[in-house]
């Protein structure tokens, strides 16, 4: 199967977000969350999205929005009239058992042939999803990574609501769309490298796709610089990528 075919064939994770306090050289990431509303469920109709990250050499996005961690809408086919891009997102259908938190979720959404990430982006969201988040040029089209090489971008244009802390980043990994894992802890080696280790998804049962799942966590206070190098080590995700975008 080719890899734009696992894009778009994929459903969309959630990992865990990293809303303590990050001092010293080292994290542990615990999820960022509140109770929900009470007539919260996986996302209402028309949640604002919140911000958005570049990702897998500026050939995706990571769209992110408040709800229901374990249930992120799911990006659609997305179509392109220069440089804005518009999609359509869907809420979690079937027996899906949503969590009752409301915390920043990440929406992975492949962008459209022809879309240039040297040059700005505007990305409408339709359907589960509304409003409109906007990418800062990339300096240069950024160098292609290996075959579901993990990547990662620092989140834009987040509001004082989205709940996320300085530093925050989106990251992608590829496998299983059931069995994400999870952030076990981010740590700082430099003023310019991270490590996030991954932990293996506790499931049994995972489908046999190769998607890219979207997730959020946030480099440790040391780390003050753009031009950071994330290194991601277990769970099958090993490799190092360049942190795209600004921070």
């Amino acid at each position: 199967m080719s890899r734009s075919a696992r894009v778009t064939a994929g459903a969309l994770a959630v990992f865990a977000v990293a809303l303590g306090a990050l001092v010293g050289c080292s994290s542990n990431p615990s999820p960022a969350s509140s109770s929900a509303p009470p007539s919260a469920s996986a996302s209402a109709p028309g949640t604002a999205a919140v911000g958005a990250a570049w990702l897998d050499a500026g050939k995706g996005t990571a769209v992110v929005s408040m709800g229901s961690s374990t249930c992120p809408p799911k990006a659609g086919d997305a179509s392109a009239s220069g440089q804005t891009v518009t999609v359509e997102f869907s809420l979690p259908t079937g027996k899906t058992a949503c969590t009752a938190d409301y915390a920043p979720r990440a929406s992975y959404v492949a962008l459209p042939a022809g879309v240039d990430p040297t040059k700005e982006v505007e990305i409408v969201a339709k359907g589960a999803l509304s409003g409109t988040v906007k990418l800062a040029a990339l300096p240069s089209m950024p160098a292609a990574g290996g075959e579901n090489a993990p990547s990662a971008g620092w989140i834009e244009g987040a509001g004082s609501g989205s709940e996320l802390p300085n530093g925050s980043f989106a990251f992608a990994t590829w496998g299983s769309s059931t069995c994400p894992p999870s952030v076990g802890s981010v740590t700082a080696t430099g003023a310019a490298a991270v490590v996030v280790q991954l932990t293996a998804s506790a499931e049994t049962a995972c489908t046999m796709d190769m998607v890219p799942r979207a997730g959020l966590t946030a480099v440790p206070a040391t780390v003050t610089g753009d031009a950071v190098k994330v290194a991601f080590l277990g769970a099958g995700a090993a490799g190092t990528a360049d942190m795209l975008g600004t921070r």
